[in-house]
């Protein structure tokens, strides 16, 4: 029984190029984050906008009915960099907020876990 390396290398060619434009537009939107934000939440939000690149933004390419590679490949820059700004926002937000201590409540209280 043999591998097919060809395959195998094939298809992690045709992940990484769906996957790179929303990690490069998460990275130039770390520009736009507030400037009191961490680096816990600059990465927190750049993994937001990541995820949002990869999984929002081929679905909606397929509801555009967009066919060029190179035209999907800037509707996934494009939903990266607003992902992640959104998701900088809602940080900020919860953190202005102060929802942190409400949702570690709500989170010990329904999974039963801490005092």
């Amino acid at each position: 029984m043999s591998i097919d390396f060809q395959g195998v290398w094939d298809t992690v060619v045709q992940w990484l190029g769906r996957f790179w434009p929303g990690v490069l537009s998460s990275i130039v939107a770390l520009r736009w984050l507030p400037a009191e934000s961490t680096r816990l939440d600059r990465f927190f939000a750049a993994l937001g906008g990541t995820a949002a690149a990869v999984n929002l933004a081929p679905a909606a390419a397929e509801l555009m009915g967009i066919a060029s590679v190179k035209v999907e490949a800037g509707v996934i820059f494009m939903t990266g960099l607003f992902g992640m700004t959104i998701a900088g926002s809602l940080i900020a937000a919860i953190r202005q907020l102060e929802l942190a201590s409400f949702i570690t409540d709500v989170w010990k209280k329904f999974f039963r876990t801490g005092g």
